[in-house]
């Protein structure tokens, strides 16, 4: 897969300010436990590197991982009253990484989609719904760099979508001729994707991903440092 670097200084994050902007939009909002849904696999236990997310009719979706068919796979649960009851939960893929974190993004009314990773490769992967969770579909790889590993790296990635079918991405890879995080995007709803173009030194892992207004904020760690990067539009334009 050809890729390029990113023509932009990453800019290491440093402050309190900093950090604030680069987390606001995870930061995590306190339930009481009767809004927490049940799995339907009858087991209290497995079930995790849980995400969420709610289009624009407040439909939320729920992804995770749990291993109820004898494998790791990926589930997801859908609620169409703000949490208070859940269809029955769905296996998008029901095999995947281990333990890598998933990241769900929702767009427009009944469109969600959920970025993991794979488990044969461990290349981040994307499955989509556009009829409110009723059926999800394999969209492929999110930057085919057909990693073999046995193993779990414990390496997400971030997500970001549209309505407009538009979708952002950055994803970690190790690769060995091509390993870092890397930032990518599709305009026809996750079938294809733009050149993987490279964010920090080969050293980058742990990335994540965030829009505000048309500006894309990606974060990743190098080192023991916390890196941004912010650029307009599309990851695949030169910035």
């Amino acid at each position: 897969v050809p890729e390029r670097r990113v023509g932009h200084q990453a800019r290491q994050l440093q402050g309190q300010e900093d950090a604030e902007v680069a987390g606001a939009h995870a930061r995590p909002r306190l339930v009481r436990e009767a809004d927490v849904p049940e799995q339907d696999d009858g087991r209290e236990d497995g079930h995790a590197f849980a995400d969420l997310a709610a289009d624009e009719a407040g439909t939320l979706y729920l992804a995770w991982l749990d291993s109820r068919d004898g494998a790791q796979g990926l589930r997801a649960a859908v609620s169409g009253d703000s949490g208070r009851t859940w269809e029955t939960n769905g296996s998008p893929d029901a095999r995947s990484c281990e333990c890598c974190w998933n990241r769900v993004a929702a767009a427009g009314r009944d469109g969600a989609y959920v970025l993991y990773r794979d488990r044969d490769p461990r290349d981040m992967a994307l499955v989509a719904t556009r009829d409110g969770g009723r059926e999800w579909t394999r969209r492929g790889s999110v930057g085919a760099f057909a990693w073999q590993f046995e193993g779990c790296p414990e390496v997400g990635g971030g997500l970001v979508a549209q309505a407009t079918g538009r979708l952002d991405a950055v994803v970690w890879t190790g690769e060995e001729k091509r390993q870092g995080v890397y930032a990518l995007g599709s305009t026809d709803d996750g079938r294809t994707w733009s050149a993987p173009a490279a964010l920090g030194t080969k050293a980058a892992r742990s990335p994540d991903l965030a829009r505000a207004g048309s500006v894309l904020q990606a974060i990743w760690e190098e080192r023991g440092a916390v890196f941004g990067m912010a650029f307009p539009g599309h990851p695949r334009l030169d910035v």
